[in-house]
């Protein structure tokens, strides 16, 4: 959960800073979910595994005015090829509607209810083509294709897919069916 400021281009004065931090590398809390994930990437890159399916659950922090806020996330990212090189299959690229799909599962095995959900197109500083699944005014997930200038600054290549689902909304939106159980049957 801590992360460099440095990596965090622009304000930094919703970032939640670390007063005492261990080293000058690590002095904020994590802001997105997204950098960290792309260190990953990197690390795997560097060691010759390039077809990647990564996620995390975690937290991200933000300071305001009145305090703090801590949000609970679920982050999603696809690298390179869907499948291997084989005979039979031609090895695949990732879209966004690959990346939708992956979402959209999510929600509905969390028993979210789709009928109040909707995508939308939306601009974001980090994502070139993105959407955002939103329930009224909430933003429940939002997903994209990174910007090409981060994957650059990351030393990675290719197009990297990443999807950032707020699990704090989901929480909120699950349908609370009551649960039945029925006793087992004797014979």
């Amino acid at each position: 959960s801590i992360y460099r400021a440095s990596a965090y281009s622009g304000k930094t004065e919703h970032h939640a800073s670390i007063k005492n931090p261990l080293s000058k590398d690590l002095d904020v809390m994590r802001a997105n979910m997204l950098f960290p994930l792309l260190d990953i990437a990197l690390y795997n890159h560097n060691r010759k595994r390039s077809d990647l399916k990564l996620f995390e659950f975690g937290k991200t922090y933000f300071k305001h005015h009145q305090g703090y806020d801590e949000i609970n996330h679920l982050a999603v990212l696809l690298t390179g090829n869907r499948n291997k090189a084989h005979w039979q299959v031609k090895p695949g690229a990732y879209s966004i509607y690959f990346l939708k799909t992956v979402v959209d599962n999510i929600i509905a095995e969390c028993r979210a209810g789709h009928h109040k959900l909707k995508w939308q197109p939306v601009s974001d500083d980090h994502l070139e083509v993105s959407m955002h699944l939103c329930t009224g005014k909430q933003e429940v997930a939002r997903i994209g294709l990174v910007r090409k200038q981060i994957v650059k600054s990351f030393d990675l290549d290719g197009a990297v897919w990443y999807a950032d689902v707020n699990l704090d909304v989901v929480e909120k939106i699950v349908k609370t069916d009551s649960v039945k159980i029925n006793e087992p049957p004797k014979f």
